[in-house]
């Protein structure tokens, strides 16, 4: 048997049995097969045809939002994750997602932190203006092998970006290839800080604010730190560096994660309890 466990907590047995939906003509699935295809990730297509002679005595008017529309891409609705639509997508749902910033780059236990020069190695780096940083003593070799890289990816995010050291062709000094760790870099007019794999991920936190705390947060000063931010201020940012408590490396495989900050994603690809009706209808009108 194949078992898989949900972000809270619940587990789940695979059953290979079909589960047969009616698709007739006299009683068409309202949406043509849309959730099924959302839910799939597009290994499941739509079953709808066009109006014809054969069907058009049971054709209906579908105004569910994932209804198929001839193919499955026009059921991709996409949604920028954004401040403005964070805070939308927890006003439509009572979820709480948020960009998860000031993440600890050695993690909760403050591990060895990997130099970026190590080959294979992928770091995240935050992008800053140049005045809110100082460029980290390097030798040329070294900033001119991360220059060319950062440079080079096709990570087009505004806020962060992703690199991967090549695994051959390029290589830091040996004075700086094992040694670098928290790095920041003068680019132009930009700085780009090293940061947390996670920094500016956004994620859903819903799980931390059930009634048993799993996620261990301190609740003694009466407001909820999950809560408190999008409830209160409309705040779309969830500060890891302000929490009494740490939770993240041990909660981190339950939370869902969405995608970045700045990156523009799908309607299906939203977790099951923010992809609603009433979210997709409110991105299909932007």
């Amino acid at each position: 048997p194949v078992f898989g466990q949900t972000p809270d907590g619940m587990w789940l047995q695979f059953d290979p049995r079909y589960d047969v939906e009616e698709n007739t003509a006299e009683n068409p699935l309202r949406d043509g097969g849309g959730t099924r295809t959302l839910i799939s990730n597009g290994l499941a297509q739509c079953s709808n045809v066009r109006r014809n002679v054969f069907n058009e005595h049971g054709c209906i008017l579908s105004r569910e939002p994932t209804t198929c529309k001839g193919t499955s891409d026009n059921l991709f609705i996409p949604i920028e994750l954004n401040a403005e639509n964070i805070v939308a997508i927890h006003e439509i749902t009572g979820t709480y997602p948020y960009a998860v910033m000031n993440l600890p780059l050695g993690g909760d236990d403050n591990a060895p932190i990997v130099s970026p020069c190590i080959k294979g190695t992928k770091t995240r780096w935050e992008i800053l203006p140049e005045n809110e940083c100082v460029q980290t003593d390097m030798d040329t070799q070294t900033y001119n092998v991360l220059s060319s890289v950062l440079r080079q990816t096709q990570d087009d995010n505004s806020f962060v970006r992703d690199i991967v050291f090549p695994s051959n062709g390029a290589s830091c000094s040996a004075d700086y290839a094992d040694s670098l760790e928290e790095v920041s870099m003068i680019l132009g007019n930009q700085c780009f800080k090293r940061v947390h794999p996670e920094h500016l991920s956004v994620f859903d936190l819903t799980l931390c604010t059930r009634e048993e705390n799993p996620c261990t947060l301190d609740l003694s000063n009466g407001d909820h730190p999950v809560k408190s931010p999008l409830d209160n201020d409309g705040n779309a940012f969830f500060d890891y560096q302000g929490q009494d408590n740490v939770f993240w490396d041990d909660q981190l495989s339950r939370l869902t994660k969405i995608g970045r900050l700045g990156d523009t994603i799908m309607f299906k690809d939203l977790p099951n309890n923010m992809r609603l009706a009433k979210v997709a209808n409110r991105f299909n009108d932007k």
